[in-house]
């Protein structure tokens, strides 16, 4: 079987989360289940329970508000999922309608991960027409898509480490997973959607700035190749709960 979870990643942004979250469940196939991890922002429970539920729907938030802890918040999910196929997405991209349908397909055929192809961008207003008119493309991202359970497991998840240093969490995964050979894959894509709420401006990156931060992954990564790509480090490092909507 492939059954499907889906752990969202979000922080301070509910409207846009809720959005995901529908989108999801409009998908062509519909997840088994949709995780929504709260990354230490406020609560907002209250406007989760109000979606018209088309699959199970489940609530996990972090007390700390720990700067940039998206590792952490993948983990979270990742342990609390049931499927033996996980989406790891950030609020922000929401897949195209047959992307888990493809990549489920993906899968059957041998790969490992897979992710979307590209990116349109779309301003969060754009949500609440029939027809959503993107603005412009990107490339992929290099995170978001579908793994194998099996192997996020096996490379004993994200490094919550990397908690604080954002963008480089991208960089020490895709290193740990090509020591595990991971078979990759690229289907369809994601709407990247720009709410016009700056989390940069909320959550500060590093006070010594990018080039420090940069110095100090490069480290910690040639680190981690030296033993292994399977450095133990610490998971769930935070207190959490655990809803069932």
């Amino acid at each position: 079987m492939n059954r499907l979870s889906i752990v969202i990643s979000a922080y301070d942004q509910p409207e846009l989360t809720v959005e995901h979250v529908k989108n999801s469940m409009r998908a062509t196939v519909i997840p088994d289940e949709i995780i929504v991890v709260n990354d230490g922002g406020e609560d907002f429970i209250d406007k989760l329970k109000e979606i018209e539920k088309k699959t199970k729907l489940v609530y996990a938030r972090i007390i700390e508000d720990i700067p940039w802890n998206t590792n952490g918040a993948y983990n979270l999910g990742l342990l609390i999922s049931r499927g033996d196929l996980v989406s790891i997405e950030d609020c922000d991209h929401l897949c195209y309608p047959d992307f888990y349908e493809k990549a489920i397909e993906e899968i059957s055929n041998g790969f490992d991960k897979v992710l979307g192809r590209y990116r349109q961008f779309m301003k969060m207003e754009e949500l609440s027409k029939p027809q959503w008119t993107p603005y412009r493309s990107a490339g992929a991202h290099k995170l978001v898509g579908v793994y194998k359970r099996e192997m996020l497991l096996k490379m004993k998840g994200f490094d919550e480490r990397f908690g604080g240093y954002y963008g480089w969490n991208g960089m020490d995964l895709l290193r740990r997973l090509q020591k595990l050979e991971c078979k990759t894959s690229a289907v369809s894509g994601f709407y990247m959607v720009i709410d016009g709420c700056s989390l940069q401006g909320k959550r500060p990156l590093t006070a010594g700035g990018k080039s420090k931060m940069e110095k100090e992954n490069h480290v910690q990564i040639l680190h981690n190749l030296k033993e292994g790509g399977q450095v133990e480090h610490p998971m769930l490092n935070f207190n959490y709960t655990v809803e069932y909507l």
